[in-house]
């Protein structure tokens, strides 16, 4: 639990969310825990977004904060291939060539 702690910015957040996880699941604490841990390994400029998405929208596990951070993560990924509207645009002529 301190490892997956130390990997965020506000600790009473992350202390409030693993005291959550644990209420409800228990028995796989420590399951719970390494699918955090990898969470925070693979999309960690996401996570201190997604602790917060997930304490507002009471979700509870760490499945769900890894689906949370991974959808954040596609969704910037989206972001940064669409080309941004300030492009000009070029119209083609409809001339055909033989």
């Amino acid at each position: 639990m301190e490892t997956i702690k130390a990997s965020f910015d506000d600790q009473k957040k992350i202390q409030l969310f693993l005291e959550e996880v644990e209420k409800r699941y228990p028995r796989y604490m420590r399951d719970q825990l390494q699918i955090l841990s990898r969470a925070v390994k693979n999309f960690e400029p996401f996570t201190e977004f997604a602790l917060e998405i997930c304490i507002k929208q009471t979700l509870w596990s760490a499945n769900d904060f890894h689906d949370v951070v991974r959808h954040l993560a596609r969704t910037q990924e989206q972001e940064s291939i669409i080309p941004s509207t300030d492009m000009p645009i070029v119209e083609m002529s409809s001339t055909y060539y033989k």
